[in-house]
């Protein structure tokens, strides 16, 4: 059985309760394939801007996301090691500010996470309901859509899961804690909308599609 921080559950990543019943519903039932592509396009559709890339693009990501699930759950590929996760997301944030146009005074300091701050989101979700979380049984890898649900997370979190002072020194939010967004220094959210807003579809589709490689779909 894995060590769940105290407290620390979906409630507090979620804090919507309906939202966490839907995501729970979904889980639960992603098993066979219409309930996959079902539970895939809900969790495609709280991470990827529908309206820029396109419903088209959104359809097949899920697709894509779907089947490899699927693959997965069924022994026919491989999990996702948490560590692809913390990849996926610091390969994301890398494109997002170095193409955003920051404007003259935000800081520099990455928005980054680790392997650790991914295992510590698995065990909170799997807090909230073992449906959410692979963690049990997979203790440094999980499904691929498992891997979708804490990009959402980390995006959340910044990279992190609790709220710190903006001016904290570099660096902190690597040991557990995620800046408050400010001018100075912007979120995660802010920073990828930013991209997607000055970006053209095109280039909208290949930041997502390069996250999904990385991810393995």
């Amino acid at each position: 059985m894995p060590q769940t921080p105290p407290g620390k559950g979906a409630s507090q990543m979620l804090p919507n309760t309906s939202l966490i019943d839907s995501l729970i519903a979904k889980a639960k039932a992603a098993g066979t394939k219409e309930d996959a592509r079902a539970y895939s396009e809900y969790l495609i559709k709280m991470l990827v801007p529908t309206k820029k890339a396109g419903n088209a693009y959104s359809s097949a990501l899920s697709r894509r996301l779907a089947m490899a699930d699927l693959a997965a759950r069924e022994g026919k590929r491989s999990w996702v090691p948490e560590g692809s996760v913390a990849h996926a997301f610091n390969d994301l944030m890398t494109q997002a500010a170095d193409n955003s146009g920051r404007p003259a005074g935000t800081s520099d300091r990455p928005i980054e996470t680790n392997t650790s701050v991914v295992h510590q989101l698995r065990l909170r979700l799997y807090n909230g309901s073992p449906y959410l979380s692979s963690v049990d049984s997979h203790s440094s890898e999980c499904l691929p859509s498992e891997a979708m649900l804490i990009m959402q997370q980390l995006f959340l979190t910044n990279g992190a899961a609790t709220l710190s002072d903006p001016s904290s020194k570099p660096g902190t939010h690597l040991a557990g804690e995620v800046r408050i967004s400010s001018r100075k220094f912007p979120t995660a959210d802010s920073l990828v909308s930013r991209y997607v807003t000055s970006h053209s579809r095109s280039e909208t589709v290949k930041l997502y599609d390069n996250m999904a490689h990385n991810l393995g779909f």
